[in-house]
């Protein structure tokens, strides 16, 4: 009966204790929840800004492949310029070769002076050998 006088004396505080205990415990645990979001956020934050450098250096490499594209273009443009030029030359040449060709061979019909001179002769062989290559 002694120990049932002082378990109704003591146990109001052993209820405090133990409920100051599962308080302690839970505010712990809350603690825990706050430090993990924390770190979550944190995560977050790092993920959301690693995110952000990778779409400002994909946005850099397509303006560098649109640079490269719109050079290539120009060179091919240029190319081709040059290749009509170079087209509308050889025509031309080919026409001036054309004439030249003409011209000498009016001049190897020719007929050489009575009593064909060394000089005419070897002149006469030159242009043939030119003609020929």
């Amino acid at each position: 009966m002694n120990y049932l006088k002082i378990g109704l004396k003591i146990g109001p505080w052993i209820a405090c204790v133990l409920l100051m205990a599962a308080l302690w415990v839970v505010h712990g645990r809350s603690s825990a929840k706050d430090i993990e979001i924390e770190a979550l956020k944190g995560a977050n934050t790092f993920a959301t800004e690693t995110l952000t450098d990778y779409a400002t250096a994909l946005d850099q490499r397509d303006e560098a492949i649109k640079r490269q594209s719109a050079s290539i273009d120009a060179l091919k443009a240029a190319a081709d310029a040059g290749r009509v030029e170079y087209d509308k030359r050889l025509a031309v040449a080919k026409q001036a070769a054309g004439a030249e060709k003409d011209k000498a061979t009016s001049l190897l019909a020719l007929s050489a002076p009575e009593g064909e001179l060394a000089q005419c002769r070897a002149a006469r062989d030159l242009l043939e050998k030119e003609l020929v290559e």
